[in-house]
């Protein structure tokens, strides 16, 4: 029986064998234009059309309107600063300025000169998601069924920590808070995990498949901390919230994000319950196929195909970095996608090509040739 875009991606993402690899690619903003251009706006969609969707993006949300702090609740915290006309923070406060490389910006952060918990606590939070609200509870489930009936996947989401948290208080002022044991940032972030909670807690009762969440803690060399930093401040909250989707919803999916290499606390996300990991940088020294023959289907893995290999690549070069990526796919569990935003200097013939390869040969079973690679059978 041929099984649904929805039911194929459910089976991969539970790490059950499902009848063809999944994939999932986003395009940087530029290139996406330039795609969109190049094929049309109705092809795009066919192309990059996703097995998962939020239930409420594209306005398809609980109408419930939550309050959201203004610019005017803000402006204290940024005086003395020189904004650019036409830039706002968004609904926590942070004022995010346009950059010089692709799509990145500088930050702007609120709670910089913050010194006591009581500045965190006064701050102009915005409104939390209103679980006692039958209502938007009832609004909520009946967004999360209509995309399942248009078959996708539903994916709920939870807020983030770490990063909400620094890019609030700034990067510098966090990790020195980690050091000192300052109770700005324990402030900050026992906040948002109590929000996160509320967030998780709603998508399952939504009925969402998966809870997408993560937090960007690597670098290209390991941890932006050490591992007991990681372990003592993010790990126990982060666990928090995971419970609180799988109390709900016990067969809820954990899809966790984060860049950078983080080999070190692999086995931490997996005893808090983390179900998928991406995107695996390729070039943070992450090989998807060593982390399933040492970690078996414990984890499952979305991402790992270097966008830098994508760009420059030859058809043979990219053909035996697919192939044997695909390996990882065995008895289920691995989503193909690239390992960061598909940047500009890709191709239009070298996107085509990848994905023409994991259509053909990510069918099952799987039928690699000379990259297969027994053991992982």
């Amino acid at each position: 029986m041929q099984l649904t875009e929805r039911e194929n991606f459910l089976r991969a993402l539970r790490r059950e064998e499902p009848q063809w690899v999944p994939y999932s690619i986003w395009l940087a903003p530029d290139l996406e234009e330039r795609y969109k251009k190049h094929v049309g706006e109705e092809e795009f969609r066919r192309r990059f059309r996703a097995a998962w969707d939020h239930p409420r993006s594209r306005g398809r949300g609980p109408r419930r309107q939550r309050r959201r702090p203004t610019w005017e609740d803000f402006k204290k915290y940024y005086e003395g600063e020189d904004i650019p006309e036409g830039v706002e923070p968004n609904a926590y406060g942070v004022i995010r300025v346009p950059g010089d490389f692709y799509h990145f910006t500088h930050m702007l952060n609120p709670m910089r000169h913050f010194t006591t918990a009581q500045e965190v606590y006064d701050y102009p939070w915005p409104e939390q998601p209103p679980l006692e609200d039958e209502d938007y509870i009832r609004q909520l489930k009946e967004k999360a069924e209509e995309t399942k009936a248009r078959g996708k996947a539903v994916m709920g989401g939870s807020g983030g920590l770490f990063e909400l948290g620094w890019s609030m208080r700034g990067l510098d002022k966090m990790l020195e808070d980690f050091a000192t044991d300052g109770e700005v940032s324990r402030t900050i972030l026992d906040i948002l995990t109590d929000r996160a909670v509320r967030g998780a807690r709603a998508s399952a009762l939504a009925g969402a498949d998966l809870l997408g969440t993560g937090d960007d803690v690597g670098m290209q060399t390991g941890l932006m901390m050490s591992p007991e930093t990681w372990r003592k401040w993010l790990k126990p909250r982060t666990g928090a919230i995971f419970r609180a989707a799988k109390e709900v919803k016990p067969d809820i999916q954990i899809r966790y994000h984060t860049d950078g290499n983080v080999e070190s606390i692999i086995e931490d996300f997996i005893e808090i319950g983390v179900d998928s990991l991406n995107p695996l940088e390729a070039k943070a020294g992450l090989d998807v196929v060593e982390l399933r023959r040492r970690l078996g289907h414990r984890l499952g893995f979305c991402g790992n195909m270097d966008v830098i290999t994508w760009a420059n690549g030859s058809e043979d070069e990219l053909k035996k970095v697919v192939l044997t990526k695909l390996n990882a796919a065995k008895g289920g569990g691995f989503i193909f996608q690239s390992d960061h935003s598909v940047p500009t200097e890709v191709s239009g013939h070298n996107y085509d090509y990848v994905v023409k390869l994991v259509r053909e040969y990510g069918k099952y079973p799987l039928e690699l040739g000379e990259y297969d690679i027994p053991e992982l059978g």
